[in-house]
């Protein structure tokens, strides 16, 4: 498949409109209404989601440029071991350094701290990401079951006894 992205975009739209037929072809005529009208309100909310988040990258571009150049020169006076380390300081110790001039006339120890943190960083990438967390935002176990009966977090309210098809993965 090309890279390109008028033929990654067209690749998309004609995986998007199969998996949508097949989803319509096991729904009878007033579920289809149903999901279509979801389907397009998820469409539509995706987009709204997707150019708020281009305005507010637009707005945050010019000061990351800044933040890039304060890197490079704080790396260059021996501050910072590497210029992307700017962006694991937080702000206060910005204003503090940019303010006095000099990190240890702040009381800061630049290096230390952005090392600290990026090791952090790394570390939190290496976690697995829990399936879902509960109101008090702890991470939900799911415990492995054995036999017939399946529990989990409901989707809806209530309460129900049948059949169920349980789907392991996105292929099912």
């Amino acid at each position: 498949m090309s890279s390109a992205p008028a033929a990654v975009s067209a690749d998309a739209a004609r995986r998007r409109e199969e998996a949508t037929a097949q989803v319509e072809a096991r729904l009878n005529r007033f579920q289809r209404g149903s999901f279509r009208r979801n389907l397009e309100k998820l469409h539509y909310f995706t987009r709204m989601r997707d150019n708020g988040q281009n305005y507010v990258v637009k707005l945050l571009l010019p000061m990351r440029h800044l933040y890039a150049v304060l890197g490079e020169r704080w790396a260059a006076r021996g501050w910072l071991d590497d210029p992307s380390d700017v962006f694991f300081l937080v702000a206060e110790e910005l204003t503090a350094v940019t303010t006095t001039r000099d990190p240890a006339a702040a009381g800061l120890d630049l290096r230390a701290k952005a090392a600290g943190r990026r090791a952090a960083y790394a570390y939190w990438f290496t976690q697995p990401t829990p399936d879902a967390l509960d109101r008090h935002r702890v991470p939900v176990a799911v415990a492995v079951q054995d036999g017939n009966t399946l529990t989990g977090m409901a989707a809806s309210p209530g309460q129900v006894t049948g059949r169920a098809r349980v789907v392991m993965t996105p292929q099912e």
